[in-house]
């Protein structure tokens, strides 16, 4: 499902909201994550900057992953 979500998303040319509670998932398919726990951001930024920077949130409760 990811690679056929990415397929679209690059021949739609537009920009997507999917919301995932994988890791993995959100790494992988977006170009910039956004981290929530408890219904508030925590988080915004490239998807290495959410794994290498942590901030408030240790384990996200959601991700939404923005293209």
């Amino acid at each position: 499902m990811r690679a056929e979500l990415s397929k679209l998303h690059d021949r739609l040319e537009t920009t997507m909201i999917y919301v995932t509670h994988d890791q993995v998932e959100a790494m992988t398919m977006g170009t910039k994550i956004v981290v929530m726990k408890d219904g508030f951001i925590q988080q915004v930024g490239a998807p290495l900057e959410s794994s290498t920077i942590p901030t408030t949130c240790s384990s996200p409760a959601s991700s939404e992953v923005l293209s």
